[in-house]
Parts: C-alpha cells; sequence; structure tokens
C-alpha cells in the first residue's frame, strides 16, 4: 500500500490505524528527516506495542479514531 502511494521523500504522512507498527516500519523508510510521520490508533496497547517495536523512530503516536478526524490541510502536519 505504501509503495502504491509513490511518496516523495519530502511528504509528511499520516498513517491512520498503527496496529502493531508493520506499516508504521514501512512508512519510515519512506520518510525523509524533514518530513513527519504520524500514527494514530485507537488502542493504547497497540500503541505501546508500535513504540516498542520503532525504538526511537522518529514517529509521533497519538491516540486517536481515524473516523472522525476533519479535514486540514497536510502542509500544517
Amino acid at each position: 500500500m505504501v509503495v502504491a502511494l509513490q511518496l516523495a521523500q519530502a511528504h509528511n504522512i499520516l498513517e491512520v490505524g498503527t496496529g502493531a507498527g508493520l506499516g508504521t516500519q514501512l512508512c519510515l523508510f519512506f520518510k525523509s528527516k524533514e518530513a513527519k510521520l504520524i500514527s494514530i490508533d485507537l488502542s493504547t496497547e497497540f500503541l505501546r506495542i508500535a513504540k516498542e517495536r520503532l525504538g526511537d523512530a522518529d514517529v509521533e503516536f497519538q491516540e486517536g479514531n481515524g473516523g472522525k478526524l476533519t479535514l486540514f490541510p497536510l502542509a500544517n502536519i
């Protein structure tokens, strides 16, 4: 899925549904140093697992409901 997005390395990434962090780990491969990667999940347990898996990776994890996101300019994340 991430490969299909054809992300340029400068793009900020919002991942909805962190799960155990496998997709997050893949997103990190495409993320440049300047870009932000924010990953949200409803489950505090999944967020804990993902944080443990990724260690000190440059990811901002947030607890939240991806189904209730409102539109906002992605340039601001």
